[in-house]
C-alpha cells in the first residue's frame, strides 16, 4: 500500500512590497506584528535596489552601444538609486530606533510611504528609459 503525500495549500505569492508597505503605512498601528512586517517590507524594496543595481552594468553598457544619447541619463539614474538605497536603509533604522514606541508610528509610516514613493519613481523612470531607448529610438528592433 502506498501512501500519498498529504495535499499543501498552494502558496499564495506575496504582495509586491510597495502594496505592502501603502497597506501597512495606510493603517498603521503600534503593535509588534507592524513593526515587524514593516521592517520585512523595506527589506523587500532594499533587496529591489539591489536587484536593479546588479542589472545596471550590463544595462548602461548595452545603453551606450545601442543609445549613447540616453547613457548620461543611465548614469544619472544610478547615482539616483544609489541615494534611494540610502533612503530605504535609513527608514529601516528609523524603524530599529523607534520600533514599539507608539508616539513614533506616525513618523515612520510617513518617512516608509515615502521611500517606496521614490523607489516606484525611479522603477517608472527606468522603465520609461528603456521604452525611449528600445521602441521609440530604434524602431522597436
Amino acid at each position: 500500500m502506498s501512501t500519498a503525500a498529504p495535499l499543501a495549500a498552494p502558496a499564495r505569492p506575496l504582495p509586491s512590497p510597495f502594496d505592502r508597505i501603502d497597506q501597512l503605512t495606510g493603517s498603521p498601528q503600534p503593535e509588534a506584528t507592524w513593526w515587524a512586517a514593516l521592517v520585512q517590507a523595506l527589506d523587500r524594496l532594499e533587496e529591489r535596489t539591489l536587484e536593479h543595481r546588479a542589472n545596471h552594468p550590463r544595462l548602461h553598457s548595452q545603453l551606450s552601444f545601442d543609445a549613447p544619447h540616453l547613457a548620461d541619463r543611465a548614469t544619472t539614474m544610478n547615482r539616483e538609486l544609489d541615494g534611494v538605497r540610502q533612503q530605504v536603509r535609513a527608514a529601516r533604522n528609523l524603524v530599529g530606533d523607534r520600533v514599539g514606541d507608539p508616539g513614533a508610528v506616525r513618523e515612520v509610516s510617513t518617512v516608509a510611504a515615502q521611500v517606496a514613493r521614490r523607489l516606484r519613481r525611479w522603477e517608472q523612470r527606468a522603465s520609461d528609459l528603456l521604452h525611449n531607448a528600445y521602441r521609440v529610438d530604434m524602431g522597436g528592433e
